[in-house]
């Protein structure tokens, strides 16, 4: 598994955050870091949530999906276009 999906469980999406998995982000809005905006993607290119990176201040991103929520540090953000 290279991403998480929508349907994943909510164990596997954290482990998958703990061990260092990439979460794919797609930016509808870039204003520089600290006033970024995406959708997340899994491995076919479905939105399966939100993220956006003001909360911490451009150093990493507050996903939102149905499985995981949470911090991504920027080593685990892959911007996809």
């Amino acid at each position: 598994m290279t991403t998480i999906k929508a349907d994943t469980d909510s164990v596997t999406a954290v482990w998958f955050s703990i061990l260092g998995g990439k979460f794919r982000i797609r930016l509808s809005q870039d204003d520089g870091p600290g006033r970024r905006i995406g959708e997340v993607l899994d491995d076919s290119g479905n939105v399966i949530g939100s993220a956006q990176d003001y909360t911490y201040g451009g150093k990493g991103f507050a996903v939102h999906t149905q499985p995981f929520g949470g911090y991504v540090p920027m080593e685990q953000v892959e911007f996809v276009y």
